[in-house]
């Protein structure tokens, strides 16, 4: 009877699932990337902007993060490089899990933007310096 209930116990808590807010289904976030695709910029940023608001309420950092991420690369495509740079910078305050896999693609990326950013500014001393922070966050 005792290897029974040991067993249940041990059953009971490997079958635990810890919920993970990575795993958040948010229909806005979904919206905006295929918004994204279509390469409707305009309506993308707008979903984004929701999706992030929706992630903000979760407290889900990397959700945040990538909406930001987004949000910036969006204004930096459109000629908003000021715009892309503060979008870029609002998300490093979120992506500070810098050993997770799916925190440093976000960091690549953004860094990577910023870089552009500059670039297009003409401040290219910056520039490289972003583009040298991006290296080290590709896998």
């Amino acid at each position: 009877m005792k290897i029974f209930l040991i067993l249940i116990l041990c059953l009971s808590l490997f079958s635990c699932k810890k919920e993970n807010n990575l795993t958040h289904d948010n229909s806005f976030y979904k919206i905006a990337k295929r918004y994204r695709d279509s390469h409707a910029t305009d309506s993308a940023f707008y979903y984004y902007n929701l999706a992030k608001n929706d992630f903000l309420k979760i407290s889900d950092s990397l959700g945040v993060g990538n909406c930001l991420v987004n949000m910036g690369v969006i204004q930096t495509k459109k000629g908003d490089f000021f715009g892309g740079i503060e979008s870029s910078v609002e998300a490093n305050k979120f992506l500070k899990k810098q050993n997770d896999s799916a925190y440093r693609r976000a960091l690549s990326t953004n860094y990577n933007n910023i870089g552009l950013s500059f670039h297009f500014l003409k401040d290219f001393e910056k520039s490289s310096s972003y583009y040298i922070k991006t290296l080290k966050y590709i896998d």
